[in-house]
């Protein structure tokens, strides 16, 4: 045999590897059956294939189901607890590094504050390789590593991010970091991770036409049409955040002016906060905490020194933001919910206090349906109790629809029994008129500014692109998720009807730690469409 004919061999097995094993850990635990019916293989080529990747231990036995008529039917799946993956969100506040098994289990975590206004580059690849080290030690072979960053990137081959906002202009990334690890990397924007994740575990499984937001200090967002990710001609469609929606306007980061990132970012809303009649200081130490503390006082609830990382603990008639907030931001689920007890962007994480320990279950599959179940209706508009509708608004037993225009009935409505903003000693929470605070009314107007220029700007993506679902995510969409009927009302006055019609608005299921899990997936779907044959060490690897 030549060897182009060895390589057709060769690359037809890995190929077929590829297929099966794809199927097994989206839709396993899955029988040789149900594997040629799956993939279309037949009853030979399945044989060898599962045969080759139980020998390579990438595959296992998982018991077995009847049959009509015959033997009991072995089941597959993918041995998700070999293979560590790591995720790491470079964002601009702080560095998340976390470790997960193969079904992006978390096992491990590390969080590096990024203090500089502009975040040095020295100081990010010292912090990467901080995290790295501290989520890395003592476990078995890390198969790759994966870290959404915010900016353009470019593979030359190695990742170089074009980093405006940051000031991060053709930053040789991976070259950086190739000095102090070997381990195969594979680097992409941060809207693009999150948008990945949310793709297969949370808000988006099988959308074929999807466009998921992420809004933190900046934004971003990520394009699905068919199935497949937008890239465009230099890897930069989606930059959402630098699509001008006023001409010469406020200052954005970028350096022009008027961008919706100017305005609805979450260092812009913080700005725009301190620049209105009536605002107070927030004494924040980071922009989570100042942000969660304006969406606090805009639903007029006292200010006070909360948890770990925040302020507005949701839940049995505590103040926003009382003492009990572990680590929760703006926090959620009413009616003696999992009060927050999310992380950063706060019970938006009561996602994953409610489902699944926050991870996916036994395979990529019951993640998705355990993360949808547990995010209940998953919008600051649910209602009924303990709904734990994502970082915010909707209280108790009997909640309403959620915070439309930050007062009036419907507003009242949302605070519910329990109380979005810690109920019933929260007085007049969602208020309205002369019985707001002067900084509560600043924080109102601010907040339905950016409702409606978010709005603005999904209906501009609704209109361009013609997707089924907008899903919003980012530690700053989460936390200002009581805005959501708002936005989505600001949409549909902007939109063509008939698109609109047809297009779901609605908030992430994996909470503040998207990007990171998303990142992880990078090394994972090189694995998969290595066939299960791993990934070289110290290869220069980049995201597809």
């Amino acid at each position: 045999m030549t060897d182009a004919g060895r390589r057709n061999v060769r690359d037809l097995r890995r190929a077929n590897r590829a297929r099966l094993l794809r199927e097994l850990y989206f839709s396993g635990p899955l029988s040789r059956q149900d594997l040629i019916s799956a993939t279309g293989l037949s009853s030979a080529s399945v044989s060898n294939v599962a045969a080759d990747l139980i020998e390579a231990g990438v595959v296992v036995e998982a018991g077995a189901v009847e049959s009509e008529g015959g033997r009991p039917r072995i089941l597959l799946r993918v041995d998700t607890e070999r293979f560590p993956v790591v995720g790491i969100d470079v964002g601009e506040t702080r560095i998340r590094v976390e470790r997960f098994d193969l079904g992006l289990h978390e096992q491990a975590s590390a969080d590096i504050p990024v203090d500089a206004a502009r975040p040095d580059p020295g100081r990010i690849v010292a912090g990467i390789v901080a995290g790295l080290g501290a989520v890395t030690a003592g476990a078995a072979r890390v198969l790759g590593v994966g870290i959404g960053v915010p900016g353009i990137v470019q593979h030359e081959p190695s990742a170089v991010v074009h980093g405006q906002t940051v000031g991060w202009d053709a930053l040789p990334l991976e070259e950086l970091l190739r000095a102090h690890t070997d381990l195969p990397l594979f680097v992409d924007n941060g809207a693009a991770t999150m948008g990945q994740a949310e793709l297969w575990f949370g808000a988006g499984p099988a959308t074929d036409s999807a466009v998921f937001l992420l809004i933190g200090s900046g934004i971003g967002a990520t394009l699905i049409a068919d199935g497949a990710v937008l890239r465009g001609s230099t890897t930069s469609a989606g930059e959402w955040g630098h699509t001008n929606v006023e001409i010469g306007g406020r200052r954005c980061r970028c350096g022009a002016r008027g961008c919706l990132e100017a305005y609805v970012g979450a260092e812009a809303v913080i700005a725009r906060y301190h620049e209105t009649p009536g605002a107070m200081p927030l004494d924040a130490r980071n922009e989570e905490q100042a942000l969660a503390r304006i969406v606090a006082l805009a639903q007029g609830g006292a200010v006070v020194g909360g948890g770990a990382e925040g302020t507005a603990a949701a839940g049995g008639g505590g103040a926003a933001g009382g003492g009990g907030a572990a680590g929760g931001v703006a926090g959620a689920a009413g009616g003696g919910g999992a009060a927050g007890a999310g992380r950063a962007a706060g019970a938006a994480d009561g996602v994953t206090a409610a489902g699944a320990g926050g991870v996916p279950g036994a395979g990529a599959a019951d993640a998705a349906r355990g993360r949808s179940a547990a995010r209940g209706v998953g919008a600051a508009d649910a209602g009924g109790a303990g709904a734990g509708s994502t970082a915010g608004a909707a209280g108790g037993a009997g909640a309403g629809r959620g915070a439309r225009a930050w007062g009036g009935a419907d507003a009242r409505d949302a605070a519910g029994s329990a109380g979005a903003v810690g109920g019933a000693n929260a007085a007049g929470a969602w208020g309205a008129g002369s019985e707001a605070s002067a900084a509560s009314e600043a924080a109102r107007a601010v907040l339905e500014e950016t409702a409606l220029r978010i709005g603005v700007g999904i209906a501009n993506l609704v209109n361009l692109f013609n997707p089924r679902r907008v899903i919003i995510g980012g530690w700053a969409g989460l936390t200002m998720a009581p805005l959501l009927p708002s936005i989505r009302d600001a949409a549909q006055a902007h939109a063509l009807r008939l698109p609109f019609s047809q297009t779901s608005i609605e908030l992430g299921a994996l909470g503040p730690d998207a990007v990171a899990r998303g990142a992880a997936t990078l090394p994972v779907a090189a694995f998969l469409a290595s066939g299960g044959e791993g990934l070289a060490p110290g290869a220069a690897r980049s995201a597809s």
